[in-house]
């Protein structure tokens, strides 16, 4: 399982859902029961590493409910949304169908 990097306990995560892959093989779907909706907001600075490089490190974060996810969060805060943190009742996993792949 992956964790989230954020500095604020955002609870035990069963599942880490990235949505984003170009390959539709590796895609899943999560059926349930929505519970509860929240945005993961994180605010990052620059970390000075060892070889003179820069590294964005999450310093600071926040969760807010909502009854729904836009997909374009605004910023509060100075922080960026990041996540979505979600509580299924009656989850389903499975391979996502190629019919249910909108992008190409």
């Amino acid at each position: 399982m992956e964790q989230i990097d954020t500095p604020i306990d955002i609870g035990k995560i069963d599942y880490f859902y990235e949505a984003h892959s170009s390959d539709r093989k590796s895609l899943f779907v999560l059926e349930g029961k929505v519970e509860t909706i929240k945005i993961l907001y994180d605010q990052y600075e620059y970390e000075q590493t060892e070889n003179n490089g820069q590294l964005m490190v999450s310093v600071s974060g926040k969760l807010v409910d909502t009854d729904c996810a836009g997909g374009f969060e605004e910023k509060i805060d100075n922080m960026k949304a990041i996540a979505y943190v979600v509580s299924l009742k009656d989850c389903v996993i499975r391979k996502a169908k190629s019919e249910e792949v909108t992008f190409s």
